[in-house]
């Protein structure tokens, strides 16, 4: 349940973010560095998978 709601919280950050162009800045600055053209999906799959590392390593290390 940990992993989900770091994939939600991740999300709504994201979307939060977006909100103020944070995803075309981050789309703009990360294009050099890749090979293929990102888009904004690529933006919040990447909030959305460090939201569920944080869940993760939120569970692992309170897990009492």
């Amino acid at each position: 349940i940990y992993m989900i709601e770091g994939i939600i919280y991740g999300l709504i950050g994201a979307w939060f973010l977006s909100l103020f162009g944070v995803d075309n800045i981050f789309v703009e600055a990360l294009q050099p560095f890749v090979n293929f053209t990102l888009t904004t999906s690529h933006y919040y799959f990447v909030f959305g998978f460090v939201g569920m590392v944080y869940g993760i390593v939120y569970y692992l290390r309170n897990k009492d």
